[in-house]
């Protein structure tokens, strides 16, 4: 699974994914939100995520943009991590494999 925080250092409320997902959504209902009782629970992941644990056996890249575009950073297997400063709190997709 790849999993998004809301916090950096891997804190805070967390959204997991199973699958590329090519536009988080920006309101409810329709958007990807993080999930559990801590800081950032459901909110949507669009633009708000700040640091990702990869655990799917592939490498994720993270977009700048929806459809995959703009800026990315690409983590591999295993990697716990902050997105960088362009990402940070500025994301709407992510593409394993």
């Amino acid at each position: 699974e790849f999993c998004l925080f809301y916090n950096s250092d891997n804190a805070g409320a967390v959204s997991d994914f199973t699958t590329s997902i090519a536009d988080y959504g920006t309101t409810q209902p329709s958007c990807y939100d993080f999930k559990g009782t801590k800081a950032g629970h459901g909110l949507c992941v669009k633009n708000e995520a700040a640091s990702v644990w990869n655990r799917t056996g592939k490498s994720v890249t993270v977009y700048y943009n929806s459809s995959y575009a703009g800026a990315s950073q690409t983590f591999a297997d295993g990697a716990k991590a902050n997105l960088n400063a362009t990402l940070k709190n500025n994301n709407a997709s992510h593409r394993i494999g």
